[in-house]
Parts: C-alpha cells; structure tokens; sequence
C-alpha cells in the first residue's frame, strides 16, 4: 500500500514560459512551468539542475497586476528535486524548486543592490533583507515585527490568510 504524501501548499495547473539560471551565473535557460503553489512550482527543461541548486527564475510573461506566479518577474529558489522524464519522443527534466524569494526586480546573480517587494506594505527593500514567514510570505523587517508583535485575535488571523492568498 503506498503512503499518501500531504503536501504544505494546493498545487495549482498553470502553464508558462520561464528562463531559469544557477544563483551565481547570468546563463539563463528556457523552461516551461506546469504548475505552481504557495511555496513553489514545478517545471520541465532540457537542462537538469542540481538537487539544492540555488536558482533564478524570470518569469517571461510577467503581468504584475494579476493572480497567480506571473504577478511577479522573478523569483530566487531553491531545487527540491530533479528528475529526467521521458516524453514521446524526446527527454527531459522534471525539476520541483521551493521559493526563497520573489521580486517584481530580475535577479541576476549576485546582483549588488537587488531589491524585493514586502508582500504587506509593498516598500522595496534590500533582498537579504526580507524575512520569510512560516507561510512563505516576504515581509521587511518593519512588517515581519508588527505580525510577530501583533495579539493572537482574528485581525492577525485574516491579515496571514490575506497574505497567503486564502481570501473567500
């Protein structure tokens, strides 16, 4: 009997085109995202990566006014795993990456002076800078203290679910 695995975050089917580089290089490959959740996505490329690479991703349709992973350009991360698949006729990598970091700014590298955007306030700051919650959300220092000082009440609980996306 197998086990059933839980998983932290709902995967959501969401199809893009992605470009996808190793943190320390500007040597960016095309890849296709097929799905993606709170805290990650899954992706397919001819180029395999690494378990534990950190990663770049450009997302190649960023539209910052909508739902969903192409809200921002870019996103720092980490790979989970990566595995070779083959499809019909031709090969290629199934590649599962957690994110670290996301940012309406194209990582590069290590870029000096990159910025990301505080998921509440929205003020840029610094990308070794932001914090990360529990939940994957990205907060500057400034918004990070407020929820950490903030009572356990029902404000805090809708301002985390707002955050995270859990909003009905």
């Amino acid at each position: 009997m197998s086990a059933l695995i839980k998983r932290a975050y709902s995967r959501n089917a969401y199809e893009a085109p992605i470009m996808f580089a190793n943190y320390d290089t500007e040597n960016y490959y095309h890849a296709k995202m097929y799905n993606s959740s709170l805290g990650g996505m899954y992706l397919e490329s001819d180029q395999g990566i690494k378990q534990k690479s950190d990663i770049c991703i450009k997302m190649v349709n960023y539209t910052p006014d909508t739902p969903g992973p192409e809200a921002y350009k870019a996103y720092r991360a980490k790979v989970k795993w990566c595995k070779k698949i083959d499809k019909s006729e031709t090969s290629c990598y199934g590649i599962g990456i957690q994110y670290l970091a996301k940012s309406h700014t194209v990582y590069g590298g290590n870029v000096h002076g990159l910025t990301c955007s505080c998921d509440l306030c929205g003020e840029k700051v610094p990308s070794g800078e932001i914090l990360e919650s529990e939940d994957f959300v990205c907060l500057c220092i400034n918004c990070f203290n407020y929820l950490e000082e903030l009572p356990e009440s029902k404000i805090k609980e809708s301002i985390k679910e707002f955050l995270i996306g859990n909003v009905i």
